[in-house]
């Protein structure tokens, strides 16, 4: 009997024991929560801005505009991309606690390689402020900390089966909106057309003020009249047309960018506006991957559906991207398709 009373009394301490533990674990010795894991958004409509910094270092400002999501408030977000994070923030979840012998390992991670989120609503106050550290060990969800914790925990998205750590990324080139010009077909004055192998297609197309237009064959300086409807068309393709992914210095043909750019371009499109601003992509080929035939088994020289390219603007910007001929193809028409048959 007595033995039996030791037992209970003994377990009553431990339970005792591990209700004070678990009741200060969330509070230092002056009452500030810092075994927070609650690292999830309710009401990411209420979300106005998020800051991603990473140990690069890069840095991007994300916020939520009239027009839309902004990087700085300038150039426009990658809509799914938006909605990505938005959706990551909303459903992440605690997935477990992290051993105290991995402790060490993981918050040495996040020190080195630890990307830091801050979330902010309407009136700049902070929603949630944490690092996102590597993957975990099983790949389904990401080691996560709140600014000022003492613990870090593993984080996930029920029903999701892969890391969060990929979805906050800093760099801001790959977070902008991949349309290349965005353009309404109304504001543009002039587009020029380029292609290295068929300078005979060449040409330069414009918009005078009285809504007429002239088509210039560029290798002889040759006058078309143009079909208004399709140079209407034409024009209107520069609105939506987009580029297939940002190149970053982590890929292999970023370090060759110089020597690229000094050989001659497959073609280049240049599009202006009323008000002088331009917007101009220039394209280089891709050489093919060793055994890639044509239809006739003959070796490829170049890939014969995408292109490096570079888009520049007036006002000094450039990004370097990779192209699809089948994304522009609406741009990188024969100079004949436009001439009036009338």
């Amino acid at each position: 009997m007595k033995k039996n009373s030791i037992i209970i009394l003994s377990l009553i301490a431990i339970l005792l024991g591990g209700l004070i533990y678990y009741t200060n674990l969330n509070k230092t010795a002056d009452g500030r929560k810092v075994y927070d894991y609650n690292f999830h958004i309710e009401d990411t409509a209420s979300v106005a801005r998020i800051v991603i910094k990473d140990k690069s270092p890069k840095e991007v400002n994300l916020v939520r505009t009239d027009r839309g999501w902004t990087i700085d408030g300038d150039h426009l977000t990658r809509k799914r991309a938006i909605n990505v994070i938005l959706k990551t923030l909303h459903d992440m979840r605690l997935k477990n606690f992290v051993g105290e012998k991995m402790k060490p390992t993981v918050l040495n991670r996040l020190a080195t390689y630890g990307i830091e989120v801050q979330v902010y609503d309407k009136n700049d106050d902070i929603l949630q402020h944490f690092f996102v550290g590597p993957p975990t060990m099983d790949e389904m969800g990401s080691y996560m900390m709140k600014k000022g914790g003492d613990a870090p925990y593993a984080v996930f998205i029920p029903g999701f089966n892969g890391n969060l750590t990929t979805r906050f990324f800093a760099d801001p080139i790959m977070w902008r909106d991949r349309t290349i010009w965005g353009y309404d077909n109304l504001e543009i004055k002039k587009a020029r057309v380029r292609y290295l192998n068929q300078p005979a297609n060449s040409f330069e197309l414009v918009k005078h003020t009285e809504g007429e237009y002239e088509l210039t064959r560029l290798i002889d300086g040759e006058i078309f009249t143009p079909d208004s409807i399709k140079s209407g068309l034409f024009f209107s393709t520069f609105t939506t047309l987009q580029y297939e992914g940002a190149i970053v210095p982590s890929d292999g043909i970023w370090a060759r960018q110089d020597s690229l750019k000094k050989s001659p371009p497959v073609f280049d499109i240049y599009v202006e506006k009323e008000n002088g601003d331009w917007k101009m992509i220039t394209a280089y080929r891709i050489k093919a991957e060793e055994g890639v035939i044509d239809e006739d088994g003959n070796p490829l020289d170049y890939d014969l559906d995408r292109v490096h390219a570079f888009i520049t603007t007036s006002d000094g910007d450039e990004i370097m991207v990779l192209a699809q001929y089948y994304g522009l193809q609406l741009a990188l028409v024969d100079i004949a398709t436009l001439i009036s048959t009338f």
